[in-house]
């Protein structure tokens, strides 16, 4: 029966607690976004939001009962429940009678193998005020968090203690009891300005907002960081974005920043502070971070773009009078002034050592159990960033500053500004190598070592280099000790390496060319006699394949597409890894491509069978058991083989040519369109394992031949067909 309209109400279900941290805000508003998952009742939109101290799920329009839904339950088999003359026996009328129906209405039906007794009985829906009653305790309880805490009595675990929660189905309160609190129809404001109970008359979203913005409590997420915006441009006096000005980092900084203060207030209010000129002759990337690191107040830059000495705090507080707003800005400017001080004190003693000093002290610094101290592992990356120079054939000069750059590399590292504020580590490397007066390219590069922090965060060339052979060092090292990535942690980060790898392979054209496999074989090279794991090539390997393969998804690559180009990605050059497989994904929407598939796969197994050993990355080769591969034309008999042959000699520079050029596409247009019927003729009419060595030889020669010219784009034999491909999650 349909419902009308008049008989849909809305939900509202608040639930007020101590502080939450941001990451569990975030937490619900991403896993929660759905709302409560209500059994079999029809609703509209689901709205959530969060504030530093409330949780709320807003549900329009529910049905006032859920619906009936019709179930079907088995009972005992066939022979049990009815006897020779189809009667139904004890059994089939102790069954029905445990569903409330006659066993005459009982029906045959099969299951798996069997055949079984079977009833159809309408499950009646509960009025959706009796079933809310029941379940929001129980939705309550199940929300989860990336950490939780007991508080009381109850035993409940919950982000933070619950104070309050109220729930409204339409003007009713639906009534349960949670955390030894009843649920009411009672919110409350915010703490600093408001104390009062505030009665909801009903599950109104809009009113609901508008009564807590009578109590400074701004509900939706988006409009609390409007206001922030809004407010530094204001009290900017011009259109800047704080520390954004000019740098796409300090912008996407500022962007962050926004974003997690407005899940610490409730009413943004901001208030505009300042401290002593003095400080700007500090790295100004050394004053923002005391701002907006630790106290997570916004610098003002000028639209020259240098900073003022001024900042902008965002305080949960509407400051109603002049002196509550005179005493929170003069708290924080004396909590910055002593977080500048202790900056300017830090950055003058780590000046007074020279750059051999700092050098000298990496030897007294472990880099990792059995791998030496940081001054080895810096050793290790010049000469792998050395390698990787030779693979990308740079000139002289660049080297030159490669290698400057990998023995700086760590230069910060220790010094007294870092063990303050350790998100600095490498821009303050790059800061004291201008200090001391080293080439500009090379200071950059040390910072951006460390890059990406986020999409369009990339390194410029000797940065990207540099921190390759770090991520390449962090890696091996790591199963050259025996360490084993398990779960969802990753202590020694490398995850985040291979990640971090994988985008500078990515993004960075420079570098893009570089094998991953050369640069592991060159690194367990250099730290032969450190390995204490003798898996620790293979763990790699599985370790690479693994995390290349997440990226891959993240592509929309499916699973057989990723195995078809792994060896290219992990032997070759990652980028036209993922370029292979969009080709592959396009031309396997073709009807040809299946025939396709099939054909090179008859010559994949047929080259197996014969033993053959099958080099599967490019540039291919596949050996017979000598140095070269050649088919003797006269030892051609069958008018199939002639063809398929001559078909190969026309199109082997062509598309060799293409590959060479990355142009994929016209490359498997050429093999597609050439070989998939001349394949199945060849197996049709020729006999490869022939009595004849000689034959035998040379037929096994022109499908190693045709197979290494496929093996040029991808390895088809990967390729799962349409009618077994499985969608793997």
């Amino acid at each position: 029966m349909k419902v009308s309209a008049s008989q849909k109400k809305n939900l509202l279900l608040e639930i007020g607690c101590e502080e939450l941290p941001v990451s569990h805000q975030r937490c619900i508003r991403e896993v929660y976004k759905s709302g409560p998952t209500l059994k079999n009742i029809a609703h509209g939109d689901v709205k959530v939001f969060t504030t530093p101290r409330r949780i709320i799920f807003f549900i329009e329009n529910l049905d006032n009962k859920q619906d009936d839904v019709e179930r079907q339950i088995f009972g005992p088999a066939k022979n049990v429940a009815f006897d020779a003359g189809g009667n139904p026996t004890k059994a089939a009328i102790g069954f029905a009678r445990s569903l409330g129906i006659d066993a005459k209405n009982l029906k045959i039906e099969k299951r798996g193998n069997g055949d079984y007794a079977c009833a159809r009985v309408i499950e009646k829906g509960k009025d959706t005020y009796s079933y809310l009653c029941g379940y929001l305790k129980y939705f309550i309880t199940q929300l989860t968090f990336p950490k939780s805490m007991r508080w009381n009595q109850s035993g409940m675990k919950f982000s933070r203690p619950i104070r309050w929660v109220l729930a409204l189905y339409g003007d009713k309160v639906v009534k349960f009891n949670t955390s030894d609190l009843q649920s009411n129809k009672f919110t409350y404001g915010n703490k600093l300005v408001s104390t009062r109970k505030i009665e909801i008359e009903e599950a109104d979203i809009e009113k609901y907002k508008e009564a807590l913005k009578k109590a400074y409590v701004i509900v939706e997420h988006e409009e609390r960081k409007k206001m922030i915006q809004k407010a530094l441009i204001k009290l900017c006096k011009y259109p800047c974005e704080g520390a954004g000005r000019g740098s796409i980092a300090g912008q996407e900084f500022e962007r962050v920043l926004i974003d997690e203060v407005a899940d610490l207030v409730e009413y943004p209010h901001a208030i505009k502070g300042e401290f002593s000129p003095e400080y700007l002759h500090l790295p100004s990337e050394l004053v923002m971070t005391c701002m907006m690191g630790h106290e997570r107040f916004f610098p003002v830059v000028g639209q020259d773009g240098k900073l003022r000495p001024n900042f902008i705090s965002i305080v949960n507080n509407p400051c109603l009078s002049k002196s509550v707003e005179d005493t929170i800005r003069q708290g924080n400017e004396n909590v910055l002034s002593a977080r500048l001080a202790d900056a300017k004190f830090f950055y003058e003693q780590d000046k007074k050592e020279g750059l051999n000093t700092k050098l000298e002290r990496l030897n007294d610094v472990i880099f990792q159990g059995g791998m030496g101290s940081l001054y080895d592992k810096i050793q290790r990356i010049e000469k792998l960033s050395l390698f990787i120079a030779e693979v990308l054939r740079l000139d002289e000069e660049m080297k030159k500053k490669i290698q400057r750059a990998a023995i700086l590399s760590r230069i910060d590292t220790g010094n007294q500004v870092i063990n303050e504020f350790p998100s600095l580590q490498g821009t303050m490397g790059k800061i004291y190598a201008l200090e001391f007066g080293e080439n500009g390219e090379v200071a950059r590069a040390i910072e951006e070592q460390y890059l990406p922090r986020f999409e369009l965060d990339m390194p410029g060339t000797i940065g990207a280099i540099i921190g390759i052979a770090d991520k390449i060092d962090n890696i091996c090292s790591f199963f050259a000790q025996g360490y084993v990535a398990t779960g969802s942690e990753d202590p020694f980060g490398a995850r985040r390496d291979a990640q971090g790898l994988i985008e500078v392979l990515m993004k960075v054209n420079d570098v893009s060319s570089v094998p991953i496999m050369d640069l592991v074989d060159k690194e367990l090279s250099l730290i032969t006699d450190k390995v204490t794991n003798k898996n620790a090539k293979d763990e790699i390997i599985i370790f690479l394949k693994q995390r290349i393969r997440t990226f891959f998804k993240t592509r929309s690559i499916e699973y057989d597409e990723a195995d078809a180009v792994m060896e290219i990605a992990l032997n070759k050059n990652l980028r036209t890894a993922v370029d292979r497989a969009k080709i592959i994904q396009e031309f396997r929407k073709r009807p040809d491509f299946e025939k396709f598939i099939i054909a090179f796969k008859r010559v994949v197994n047929i080259l197996e069978q014969a033993k053959i050993t099958v080099a599967s990355c490019p540039p291919q080769r596949i050996w017979l058991g000598h140095d070269k591969l050649q088919v003797e034309s006269e030892l051609l008999q069958e008018k199939e083989e002639k063809k398929l042959y001559d078909i190969y000699l026309q199109v082997k520079d062509e598309v060799e040519d293409k590959v060479k050029n990355n142009n994929f596409k016209e490359a498997m247009e050429i093999l597609l369109t050439n070989f998939g019927k001349p394949i199945d003729d060849f197996f049709d009419h020729v006999m490869v394992m022939t009595d004849d060595e000689n034959l035998k030889e040379n037929r096994l020669s022109l499908l190693c031949l045709i197979a290494n010219l496929f093996f040029l784009i991808a390895d088809f034999s990967k390729i799962v067909l349409s009618e077994s491909l499985v969608e793997k999650k």
